[in-house]
């Protein structure tokens, strides 16, 4: 039985709606030390022998770049195996679940155009499979810069093995060369073409595409992806996925898994050193859980309102406005249990405007400032705060970030910490 999970999807825009309080950078730091490599958008491990397969393919065109003057060869490989993916499987979407650039694809079959740079995402090298994936098949040693590693090399030729592709990693005659002539020969003519060079009603998509899928993996694949995951000498990946089966058993039926409930569950039953990680997690998320809360209510009375509205009517209104003692502990408590990691400094550079509250009135404007701080730090050349400030201490919500109630409950993490991305990796590797 499969564990569910709900995916991780952040918008992005112009006025910067990703991150508005500056709650993540923490987070993802300490994510990092929990599960090193893995991403919260991260759902098919098997993407890891399609980026050791494009080292492989890519190894000519070294230095080359597209007819566009921008796309190195990886990436021009990506729209290929992406193109050959969504035409394959378009009817069935369960097969490509998660996949980086469905939705352009899917514009660009309907148009009948191969996929380009200006036809796939706009910042591919972040968003498109080599770039979600990239830090896990670098800390596995799959392909580091287009370069395949040893256990992308050892990937390969289980990969070979299981789906007689023999030929494809040595070269040597057989049907794995037979492959490999292939797609050297389209990324070719897609590089100097500027394009995916062969159109959408190809028979060649459906002989690449189940190479590939997410879902197609074989055995022996599966279970060599598993143990390159598993084999973590400094971070818990390996007990994550060890855990995770455990923890589904003691949920209800059709109940969906909690990050916090799931870190409960662990510091009962593992080891010291992951203990204290988790309990600097969770002391975190306590101070984050307060100031997000109620940057939200504010949020939620403003758009309700949708007119100027004075301090005096938020701190009346807003319910979610944190006691000044308990801000001032959680805030003093994550300094603490930071410093182990090296992240206190850090936590108070970010958070000055909060460090420096003085009494209860302070909270809100302490916390719109904070915000606008971090909106002005954004590259590349910072991003509009959701708010107008105007005299007399009156704002009004910008029409954008209009909202309903979005408060946190306290058995919930503000942040995500890799769990969903994992259980997504144990339903493919199961």
């Amino acid at each position: 039985m499969l564990i569910t999970s709900t995916l991780y999807d952040p918008v992005l825009s112009d006025e910067g709606t990703l991150d508005p309080l500056g709650l993540a950078s923490i987070a993802d730091r300490l994510g990092n030390r929990l599960v090193p490599g893995v991403r919260e958008r991260m759902r098919h491990p098997r993407f890891l022998t399609a980026i050791a397969a494009g080292a492989r393919i890519c190894e000519p065109f070294e230095g080359a770049i597209c007819a566009d003057g921008y796309s190195e060869p990886f990436q021009v490989y990506e729209w290929i195996m992406v193109q050959a993916l969504y035409r394959t499987y378009r009817d069935d979407p369960a097969q490509y679940r998660g996949m980086p650039g469905t939705l352009k694809a899917q514009e660009a079959f309907k148009n009948k155009d191969s996929l380009s740079r200006n036809r796939y995402l706009k910042n591919a090298y972040t968003f498109g499979f080599h770039g979600v994936y990239r830090t896990l098949a670098e800390t596995l040693d799959i392909a580091t810069d287009g370069i395949l590693g040893e256990k992308g090399d050892r990937l390969l030729r289980t990969w070979e093995e299981e789906q007689n592709m023999d030929g494809f990693l040595s070269g040597h005659n057989g049907p794995g060369r037979i492959l490999l002539d292939k797609l050297q020969k389209l990324l070719r003519n897609s590089i100097d073409s500027g394009e995916v060079a062969a159109n959408w009603s190809s028979n060649f998509w459906s002989e690449l595409a189940p190479l590939f899928a997410p879902y197609k993996a074989g055995p022996k694949e599966k279970q060599l992806i598993r143990n390159l995951i598993v084999d973590d000498k400094v971070g818990f990946r390996d007990v994550f996925l060890d855990k995770i089966p455990e923890y589904y058993k003691t949920l209800e039926p059709d109940q969906d898994a909690n990050e916090k409930k799931f870190h409960d569950y662990l510091m009962v039953t593992t080891d010291p050193e992951l203990n204290e990680l988790l309990e600097t997690i969770q002391t975190y998320e306590k101070f984050a859980l307060e100031v997000h809360n109620c940057f939200y209510d504010i949020l939620a009375f403003l758009s309700d309102k949708n007119r100027r509205v004075t301090l005096a009517e938020l701190e009346h209104n807003c319910k979610h406005i944190p006691n000044l003692a308990s801000l001032q502990s959680s805030m003093a408590a994550s300094r603490i249990c930071l410093d182990k990691y090296g992240q206190a400094l850090f936590f108070e550079e970010n958070f000055e405007h909060l460090i420096c509250i003085q009494g209860q009135q302070d909270i809100i404007p302490a916390i719109l400032k904070h915000h606008r701080s971090i909106q002005e730090a954004k590259p590349p050349n910072g991003k509009m705060p959701w708010l107008e400030e105007f005299p007399n201490q009156q704002f009004m919500i910008r029409p954008a970030h209009r909202t309903g109630e979005r408060i946190i409950p306290v058995d919930q993490y503000v942040n995500s910490y890799r769990l969903y991305a994992l259980i997504d990796f144990h339903n493919d590797l199961t």
